[in-house]
């Protein structure tokens, strides 16, 4: 039942194409389709990944890290590179970044652990990654759930938080079109 749902949630952003543009930063409407993602699916699963709540609201911090399953945020890139370089060095399994790309299985990617966690070098790499997964598996939604994990309970549990992600941002949208007087078409 959930499956199904969350199905038709990611049906319903990807025909509503642009329509909530105007709440996603713009590097990720330059992103997106140089990987042929709807700009919405990747900003969602970039909040899914790294998302934060600051004074602009919930956000993809670019300065997140997952260490041996543990997340940390940090202020800066500085304190995150230096923290992400360490972990790595001990032998510890490290996500990195908006996207959390995974070091070991995608650190080959990056020219080093630095541009690995810049925002737009992280974005481009988990597009990248987003794409090779919906190709390989046959969809946009099954590429979703294998980007967080291969085992299917862990995906299924990750697409559904990415469909509520995916909804509040529409419906941000929609609250904020019809305070400026009108419903935007894209």
């Amino acid at each position: 039942m959930m499956k199904a749902l969350c199905r038709s949630i990611l049906a319903v952003v990807l025909l509503a194409g642009s329509v909530a543009h105007g709440e996603v930063p713009a590097a990720y409407r330059r992103i997106a389709p140089q990987y042929d993602l709807p700009v919405v699916v990747l900003y969602a699963v970039a909040l899914c990944e790294s998302g934060r709540r600051i004074e602009s609201g919930f956000r993809p911090w670019p300065w997140t890290l997952n260490i041996n399953g543990e997340g940390r945020v940090f202020q800066d890139k500085q304190h995150a590179v230096q923290a992400a370089a360490e972990a790595i060095d001990r032998g510890s399994t490290v996500d990195l970044g908006i996207m959390q790309v995974n070091w070991h299985y995608h650190g080959h990617r990056f020219h080093g652990v630095s541009e690995a966690l810049d925002p737009y070098a992280n974005l481009k790499v988990g597009a990248a990654i987003l794409r090779e997964y919906a190709r390989e598996h046959g969809s946009l939604w099954q590429g979703i759930g294998h980007y967080h994990s291969g085992t299917p309970e862990r995906a299924d549990a990750y697409q559904a938080r990415c469909a509520r992600i995916l909804v509040d941002t529409l419906d941000r949208q929609q609250s904020r079109d019809q305070r400026a007087g009108g419903v935007r078409n894209g």
